[in-house]
């Protein structure tokens, strides 16, 4: 399969996790998710992936990676959620997490980290559109704090959001 490239920035619920993993007795995550990202740049099917959902633009997959905290192989060791975006051909980690404390992740925390990066990627988060926005005419901003939102219209659905400028 084709080589990507990874954003693990890009996704603060992927960030936040890496924390929460790193104070709870896993800290070499970071080592561990570089070997990770490493081998799934090469290619996408890499570190014993599968494909959870098929889309025509994005596609998320789940990872297994060896953790040099639990020192049990793969089958033990970290998941890796990531979505992939088709058209650029970059890997977006979204979720994280050792599988000796989860069994499985909750579907609702996927389906909210997957909202977050495919509303990043400025694609309409409405249920069964794969559209694209563009900011609404006439262009509206609003400001909460130091933050500026712009209204985004999806040119396939005409949904309204609001996106951080």
């Amino acid at each position: 399969m084709a080589a990507c490239t990874i954003k693990p920035e890009a996704s603060p619920q992927f960030k936040k996790l890496c924390e929460r993993w790193k104070r709870s007795g896993y800290p070499h995550i970071d080592k561990d998710l570089a070997a990770a990202f490493t081998a799934i740049q090469q290619d996408i099917l890499a570190c014993g992936a599968f494909r959870l959902q098929a889309g025509s633009r994005v596609e998320v997959y789940k990872y297994r990676q060896n953790s040099k905290d639990i020192k049990r192989g793969s089958s033990y060791g970290l998941r890796i959620l990531a979505l992939y975006h088709k058209p650029t051909g970059c890997m977006y980690p979204i979720i994280v997490y050792p599988k000796t404390v989860w069994s499985n992740v909750d579907e609702a925390l996927v389906a909210s980290a997957i909202t977050e990066i495919r509303q990043i990627l400025g694609h309409c988060i409405s249920p069964g559109c794969d559209g694209e926005m563009a900011t609404s005419d006439p262009l509206e901003r609003k400001e909460e704090g130091a933050a500026i939102h712009i209204k985004m219209q999806c040119v396939k659905c005409g949904a309204l959001q609001w996106a951080t400028a």
